[in-house]
């Protein structure tokens, strides 16, 4: 009986190894402390989960089609870790931060895109507004192109709807209009959830398929 509790075991350790290890949180303005930059792109690994940043800026400003050319993914820091992941288009000093300091989140004709490189679930996501308080005004959110799909949310009203978003994608813009400093953003955190990989899976039901083989042989002894 003993190597039934040992598969037992190991089947429960491969489910709470895996549930454990599903959850990635991305704190960039953790990241940006000491780091403050812009990056094309801004690249992190975090438990296994590569992120990689991009940002983008219409040239066209709304007028006409819109014509986004990559820009640098900004990391803004400020000493309570309330700034995040932005954008900056107006270009980058020797010390690679923003040449114009207003320009280091995301205001209005920048895109800032995420690639997960495979699907995740929002769990949860801090927004901070260009005073780098906490963001109670709408945003935009995109999981099919940066041209198009994009959906309309309220950064506190709107968080179940958010957050139940699957995707390995994700562009983020601000709302349309002249916006004030309440209605840029940075991303100050995000969490994911990561769908169960497929080999942990393919071990346990091996490690079951191993116990129900072994009960057969021990009941036909």
């Amino acid at each position: 009986m003993n190597i039934f509790k040992s598969l037992i075991t190991a089947i429960l350790l491969v489910f709470t190894a895996s549930a454990s290890a599903s959850i990635v949180t991305f704190n960039f303005a953790e990241e940006a402390n000491g780091n403050e930059a812009g990056h094309q792109p801004y690249m992190v690994t975090k438990s296994g989960l590569t992120l990689t940043a991009r940002g983008y800026y219409d040239t066209a400003e709304g007028v006409g089609t819109a014509t986004y050319t990559e820009k640098w993914a900004y990391l803004d820091h400020d000493n309570a870790d309330n700034a995040g992941l932005g954008v900056c288009h107006t270009g980058l000093t020797n010390a690679s931060t923003c040449t114009v300091a207003s320009d280091d989140n995301v205001t209005s004709y920048e895109i800032l895109y995420l690639n997960f490189g495979r699907d995740v679930k929002v769990e949860s996501l801090y927004l901070r507004d260009g005073d780098h308080r906490s963001f109670s005004s709408d945003f935009m959110l995109s999981t099919t192109s940066m041209s198009s799909g994009y959906t309309q949310y309220n950064h506190e009203a709107d968080e179940a709807l958010y957050t139940s978003l699957v995707s390995d994608e994700f562009w983020f813009k601000t709302i349309a209009g002249d916006l004030d400093q309440s209605e840029v953003f940075y991303i100050n955190k995000m969490v994911v959830d990561m769908p169960e990989p497929g080999p942990l899976a393919l071990l346990a039901f091996s490690l079951i398929g191993l116990l129900l083989a072994r009960s057969r042989s021990v009941k036909a002894v």
